[in-house]
Formats: C-alpha cells, sequence, structure tokens
C-alpha cells in the first residue's frame, strides 16, 4: 500500500465588522408592513452584536421621519414575528410573552446589554415614544426562533455602550440655529413670493417665486430632521 495522506481544512475567518453607514441587514415585520434595510451605525447601534449572534442585538428606527419604518410598533404584540436578514444568514425572531413590549425612559440602557450567562441570541427594537415626542422610548424585544441556531457571540467591550452615546435619542443640537435661521429665510421668501403674485397675479411669477421658495424648503428641512431625536 502506498502511503497515505490527510488534509486539513480550518474554518474561513468570520467577516470584516461593517462600517458605518453601510447596509448590514434586511428588515421584515410582516403585521405591521416593514420591509427595510438596516444601516451600521444609525440602525444597529455599534455596541451591540449583530443579530443572529448570541446575545443582545439593537435596532434602532424613526418613527415619524425618514419613511416612519417603526411608526406602528406599538402594534406589535406576544408572539409576533421579525425576520432579520443578514450576510451571515437569516434569522426568525419571536417577540416575547413576557416584557416583550416595554416603555422605557430615554436613558435606560439596560434594555440593550447582553446577560453573560444567557446563550440566546435576543433582537430589540427601540423608537421614541409617543408619537411625535421624544420622552419615552417603546421598546420591543424578541428571542431567536428555537429551531434556528444562534451564531457565536461576539466580543464586544461593555464599558463602550455605557459612554457611546449609541442610545441617544436627541438631535443634533448644533443644527438647531441653522434650523431656526433656514425657518426665517423660508418665511421671508414665501412671504415675497406671495407679495409678488399679490401684485402682479401671472402664472410666471408664481413659477418665479415657486423655485426659490422649494430650494430654502429643502435646507430648512435637512436641517429640522437633522435636530429632531435620532429615532424621531
Amino acid at each position: 500500500m502506498g502511503p497515505t495522506t490527510t488534509t486539513t481544512t480550518t474554518a474561513p475567518p468570520p467577516p470584516p465588522p461593517p462600517s458605518d453607514g453601510s447596509a448590514v441587514a434586511h428588515l421584515v415585520i410582516p403585521k405591521i408592513g416593514v420591509d427595510k434595510f438596516v444601516v451600521e451605525g444609525v440602525g444597529v447601534p455599534p455596541t451591540t452584536p449583530l443579530p443572529g449572534h448570541v446575545g443582545n442585538s439593537g435596532i434602532a428606527g424613526h418613527r415619524t421621519t425618514y419613511g416612519a419604518p417603526f411608526g406602528d410598533l406599538d402594534k406589535l404584540g406576544a408572539g409576533d414575528h421579525i425576520r432579520v436578514t443578514t450576510r451571515e444568514g437569516s434569522f426568525e425572531f419571536v417577540v416575547d410573552e413576557k416584557n416583550g413590549i416595554q416603555v422605557v425612559q430615554p436613558g435606560d440602557l439596560a434594555v440593550l446589554r447582553t446577560d453573560p450567562a444567557d446563550t440566546a441570541a435576543h433582537l430589540t427594537l427601540t423608537t421614541c415614544n409617543p408619537k411625535y415626542s421624544a420622552s419615552e422610548r417603546l421598546v420591543v424585544k424578541a428571542t431567536l426562533a428555537p429551531f434556528i441556531p444562534p451564531l457565536p457571540a461576539q466580543i464586544i467591550d461593555p464599558t463602550i455602550l455605557a459612554t457611546s452615546g449609541a442610545f441617544d435619542l436627541s438631535g443634533e443640537s448644533s443644527s438647531l440655529t441653522p434650523t431656526f435661521l433656514w425657518g426665517a429665510i423660508v418665511a421671508a421668501v414665501g412671504f415675497l413670493w406671495w407679495l409678488l403674485f399679490h401684485r402682479h397675479a401671472k402664472w410666471t411669477n408664481w413659477v418665479i417665486g415657486a423655485i426659490p421658495f422649494a430650494v430654502v424648503l429643502f435646507f430648512f428641512y435637512t436641517y429640522v430632521e437633522r435636530a429632531l431625536p435620532a429615532n424621531y
């Protein structure tokens, strides 16, 4: 008999962590019609594991702006399904029977923390509460369906969560002054537009006034959205 050879294979290295601003997951919530891509650093706080891994993964969503993906999050209940697909697989989560729906204070970071002794994969959805306010936070907690094996836990420095502000719902304070300035410009341009059309009621004057008004209105709303709370 000739010499025998053996070959060994090694598991491929895990994919590199996504950069802020890149799409990391596809979120589908059939009950409330959500079908959205989730972005790292905005939708998924970088201080929580990606969905499907052992631990507590967080996804934050807007409730009244940017298409209001979590506008009806309060309609979810125990047993409802949430599907998250990443480059590592598709994961089905079920809203928890106990404490699946919570309302907490904006500074309550406990809802995103992971119990080191817990070997399950959890998902926490967050948004502002009530609508048009950031006085509270609406939280939906779900657990990976039992027929889907979770991925290994990701190593995350627990001190980052307490200091990063990743779960902070406050808007950009630096946008407040530009918001008021652009608001004043919108009012001034709108008044001049009305005055021009009132004195010379021609359709050409209406078009001439509409163009600059639309431009300044665009900048005004851009700064308004920046000034609003992150999940507003």
